[in-house]
């Protein structure tokens, strides 16, 4: 019998160091029975937490026929925080509590599944956009523990606007989200990830974007104007809510500017932070968006968010000239303005 034992790494907080740890899929051709050790770890933080979940939850289902043991997690910090969120149920892992279980205090988020086709019956005849924002207020309270405030606008805004994507154009059947707050640094940390078809899938459907591989696709995701939706859809949609490409847009250079911005899409990773950009290759099914934010500096960040906006629509207006988009009302206003002004 061939056996294959995946170590978590004592700190959990990168991309690479999952990559590291459970390799690629192929790797495991001819593997009779793998072992899903996490007994070394000792840290973890959100986004590399919950790609690290997704991978093991692909690899699982590469390998329908594999034997899979889950060890006892160490007597460690990661052991309750990720027992605590729900991150060994989520593996099938019998360890910690159930996904659903914990409920979320001042410091996280556990770990919350979305099943995209029951969010869309829930939604019924109202946009997505609009059950994704009260969700989105939730957490954003849950973290802040205020529930207004133009923190919690910023906060709530980048929040609704990265699960917006994964709810409303990844194609897949579920999104999880995952965040975290870390009091004493003033550093909020949210993670998106759904297993939908990826961002260069779905531009390969605006007729507007000539993209060559994922890698363009991944970087045209983050300009302004671009979007996966088609201008047939886009007619289609509610103007509040329509898809305006702005989102990402917005939410990747807020994260640049005030922490950072994280995507891994089709087997392509790109990082911002300030001024610096990286790209790496790895693999992914699907689509996961991770964003740190300095919530001491938000309090300034309605500026640069109006400013962004300012310049995405001069940009875009370049871009796409024989095709002008203008960003949507939800791009453009904070909740808290939008329901206000709408009559909400």
């Amino acid at each position: 019998m061939i056996t294959k034992t995946i170590s978590f790494p004592k700190r959990l907080n990168s991309i690479r160091v999952v990559f590291e740890a459970i390799g690629p899929f192929d790797s495991y051709d001819g593997v009779d029975k793998v072992v899903i050790d996490p007994s070394t770890c000792d840290f973890a933080e959100p986004f590399p937490l919950i790609y690290c979940a997704f991978q093991i939850i692909n690899l699982i289902k590469s390998y329908p026929d594999m034997r899979v043991e889950h060890r006892l997690p160490g007597n460690t910090n990661f052991s309750g925080y990720a027992g605590h969120v729900g991150f060994f149920d989520f593996i099938g892992s019998p360890f910690g509590k159930d996904l659903g279980e914990a409920r979320g205090n001042s410091r996280y988020f556990p770990i919350e599944v979305w099943n995209i086709p029951d969010f869309k019956e829930t939604a019924g005849e109202y946009p997505l956009g609009e059950l994704v924002d009260r969700r989105s207020s939730d957490l954003a309270g849950i973290l802040l523990q205020e529930t207004s405030g133009d923190v919690f606008d910023v906060l709530q805004y980048a929040i609704r606007e990265i699960s917006r994507n994964a709810v409303e154009h990844s194609k897949g059947e579920n999104a999880a989200i995952l965040a975290q707050y870390w009091p004493t640094t003033g550093i909020a940390e949210v993670a998106v990830i759904d297993d939908g078809v990826g961002i260069a899938e779905n531009l390969y459907d605006n007729e507007f974007i000539d993209i060559s591989n994922s890698t363009a696709a991944l970087k045209a995701a983050l300009l302004p104007g671009i979007t996966g939706v088609s201008r047939a859809e886009r007619v289609e949609q509610h103007e509040r809510w329509h898809n305006s490409g702005f989102g990402l847009y917005i939410v990747s250079r807020l994260a640049a500017k005030y922490g950072q911005f994280r995507v891994i899409s089709s087997g392509d990773y790109l990082e911002l932070h300030r001024n610096s950009q990286f790209h790496h290759s790895y693999p992914m099914q699907g689509t996961a968006v991770g964003i740190r934010l300095d919530v001491k500096q938000l309090d300034r960040a309605k500026q640069f968010i109006a400013r962004t906006i300012s310049d995405g629509e001069a940009m875009q207006s370049e871009i796409l000239k024989d095709f002008p988009i203008a960003a949507s009302a939800a791009s453009k206003l904070f909740s808290s303005q939008f329901r206000v002004k709408l009559g909400d």
